[in-house]
């Protein structure tokens, strides 16, 4: 005879599979972190490098160049006028 505090298979089995699905759901969400991570460092690497290559373009006209890249998360600078 099975004393009366254990479960079935069935609670257990629902228990297992409570524990992967919340498991699973957290290993979708660190997967999506990771993959927006490595987008906005993609992103934030194109602005620099298009920065870069446009005062040297500046540079190759004569032009001057202001200050370099901005600030990554900075507004660019309003327009004289």
């Amino acid at each position: 005879a099975v004393g009366t505090d254990v479960p079935t298979l069935n609670e257990v089995r629902d228990k297992i599979e409570a524990r992967y699905a919340k498991a699973k759901a957290a290993a979708e969400l660190t997967d999506v972190s990771v993959e927006q991570r490595v987008l906005e460092i993609e992103a934030a690497t194109n602005t620099v490098e298009s920065h870069a290559r446009l005062n040297a373009m500046k540079a190759e006209l004569g032009l001057p160049s202001g200050s370099g890249a901005p600030a990554l998360g900075s507004p660019p600078a309003a327009p004289a006028g």
